[in-house]
């Protein structure tokens, strides 16, 4: 089956469910979550700021836990990388630290009645393989009993989800926890039009971005 790459990353970022999910349907294999790095932090040390405003009631600082991680296929390959921020005090992030290699969307499903708000798509240079590439991505937060307890934000490889012509090209990529001051990412791959086009992305097995000549 071919869908169209514009369609498949509008369903994607439109997606109010698992993304887990849907990504393993539209790639015909089972996906699992690699835990890059997991810690809990005081919300005024937590970005983006947006995020913890709308997780962190008042002026205090409240603590939080920042999970970062990659949704990779069985072979180890990534197609995405995902930040979670959730209020630590909320019995489902318990169940997500817990969790460990557990997808989001399986850690939620049947444990809380929730909804998901999307809050932001783009586009952002991003690496892959030490490359540089324009990367769609998007956030949403997740509420429950109307309050929202986790801010989530995913990165998808562009190999998979295509970067598409009204979606803005961002050079920042805010971090949720402080590092050292660096420059956004050269644009060390071919020109943001390689990725956009009308072509089809055959699935379940798209073809990859190919890898710039040096």
């Amino acid at each position: 089956m071919s869908i169209p790459a514009d369609a498949v990353t509008r369903m994607v970022l439109t997606n109010d469910g698992s993304t887990t999910q849907l990504l393993s349907a539209l790639l015909g294999v089972p996906l699992r979550v690699r835990v890059l790095d997991q810690r809990g932090l005081p919300s005024s040390q937590v970005r983006p700021r947006a995020a913890v405003k709308a997780l962190v009631a008042g002026e205090g600082d409240a603590p939080l836990v920042v999970r970062k991680s990659q949704l990779v296929r069985p072979d180890g390959r990534a197609i995405s990388v995902n930040t979670v921020i959730m209020t630590s005090s909320h019995l489902v992030a318990r169940s997500i630290v817990d969790g460990g290699g557990t997808p989001l969307g399986r850690v939620l499903q049947g444990a809380v009645e929730q909804r998901r708000v999307i809050t932001e798509t783009g586009c952002r240079m991003s690496e892959w393989g030490g490359v540089g590439r324009p990367s769609v991505y998007r956030s949403y937060l997740v509420f429950a009993g109307g309050r929202p307890f986790l801010h989530v934000e995913e990165q998808f490889h562009p190999a998979i989800v295509t970067p598409i012509r009204d979606l803005p090209l961002l050079e920042e990529d805010p971090r949720p926890w402080p590092t050292k001051k660096r420059p956004a990412h050269p644009r060390r791959g071919p020109a943001m039009q390689t990725y956009i086009s009308d072509t089809l992305v055959s699935l379940p097995q798209p073809t990859p971005a190919r890898k710039p000549a040096e």
